[in-house]
């Protein structure tokens, strides 16, 4: 039984590890204020969560960033996702762009299409997107030009660039200003008329349809924000549960194994994390410059990785565990059930690291603890099995 288990957890530690392989050249940041500096060039794709978010530098790659002020001023070679309060786009996306955010500013070109949501939405004069544009929020300003088909859900919708595509807008209120053209079909629904400057030009045809609803179209926007966001967060959380549901299953004593060592001695593995965490990539890069030791860097930055993932997924059971011991009467013989343990415990972590401000503070602290307790218990397992002889 034991070597089945262990030969499992072989298993699933290749498969863990297949997922930071395809990851080796993605760069992962977090922090209340993180800046990607102009004289900095990402080979590979870039992944960012924090407070205020600066990217200034060259990213060959996509990026993926979620934070409250989000501006991109430097180009990026592949897609760009991006989740927040301001999103300030300035520099060339080479490929799509899908953003949300009560304010969202494009000012700068889109290699192909864009996809984006907000209360404000506003295509400056700067902009120009290579593909087709799909816009939804509650005031929406093309003012640059869309080489493909614009598609505009709003309240409001005013457009003076040129469109070379075909036009389909649902809004209470469409403005053509004066530099505005467009080159295909304009079909709107409003309860409306559209108001057409002097000087704008509709080269297709134009057709209006009797707008069905109750003008409240703004809710469309921010209800898209919303549950994208949510959607996100809970995806993660299914990953982080899945999991931590197999580690329980491959190694039940062992995970409650190392939140005991928690509680026993939080300050040690709150050091030792976070001496850890430093010094083991340090350690492995060391050995990925030696020529002899590039093997064992790649292992031990392979190793980091997974380890990190576990801890994540640790305190989750963790923290389920304390607050269903919390909550429950016969503390001194009460033990929480596993499976309960780790869903309640998952999405209060989940709830916790999501807070403003002091989430990301939560986020790393927990993985300071449990990521010392899980080396510190780890080498007491090794010792153990050891003195027994089955190493």
């Amino acid at each position: 039984m034991y070597k089945k288990r262990l030969f499992l957890v072989l298993l699933t530690s290749l498969f863990l590890v297949s997922v930071p392989l395809a990851t080796l050249a993605a760069t992962f940041r977090t922090g209340n204020n993180v800046t990607v500096g102009r004289d900095e060039v990402i080979n590979g794709d870039l992944y960012v969560s924090g407070g205020s978010l600066n990217i200034e530098g060259f990213v060959k790659g996509d990026v993926f960033v979620a934070g409250q002020t989000i501006d991109v001023d430097h180009e990026v070679s592949g897609d760009l996702f991006a989740a927040g309060t301001n999103v300030n786009i300035r520099s060339t996306i080479w490929d799509d762009v899908r953003v949300c955010g009560s304010n969202v500013q494009l000012d700068a070109g889109v290699g192909d299409d864009i996809f984006a949501v907000g209360a404000t939405v506003e295509c400056t004069e700067k902009s120009l997107i290579s593909g087709s544009a799909f816009l939804s929020g509650g005031n929406v300003k093309v003012f640059g030009d869309v080489k493909g088909d614009l598609n505009v859900s709003a309240t409001a919708l005013t457009i003076e660039g040129v469109i070379k595509g075909n036009v389909k807008a649902t809004t209470d209120k469409l403005v053509l200003g004066k530099n505005a053209k467009i080159e295909g079909d304009l079909e709107y629904t409003s309860k409306n008329d559209l108001e057409k400057a002097e000087g704008a030009l509709v080269v297709g045809k134009t057709t209006r349809h009797e707008s069905k609803t109750n003008g409240k179209i703004a809710w469309l926007g921010g209800i898209a924000l919303t549950s994208g966001y949510f959607l996100w967060k809970f995806v993660w959380w299914v990953a982080s549960l899945l999991l931590l549901l197999v580690l329980i299953w491959l190694m039940p004593n062992f995970s409650v194994s190392v939140g005991n060592y928690l509680n026993k001695n939080p300050w040690k593995s709150l050091g030792f994390g976070l001496l850890a965490l430093i010094v083991i990539p340090v350690i492995a890069v060391i050995f990925c410059v030696l020529i002899l030791g590039l093997p064992l860097g790649i292992i031990m930055l392979l190793a980091y990785i997974v380890m990190i993932m576990i801890a994540k997924a640790l305190f989750g059971l963790w923290l389920g565990r304390k607050i269903l011991w919390l909550f429950n009467k016969n503390k001194r013989g009460y033990k929480p059930h596993f499976v309960w343990a780790a869903i309640l415990g998952t999405f209060v972590a989940t709830i916790l690291f999501m807070l403003p401000f002091i989430g990301w503070l939560i986020k790393w602290v927990a993985l300071w603890l449990m990521f010392g307790a899980l080396i510190i218990t780890t080498k007491n397992l090794m010792k153990s099995f050891k003195r027994k002889g089955t190493l």
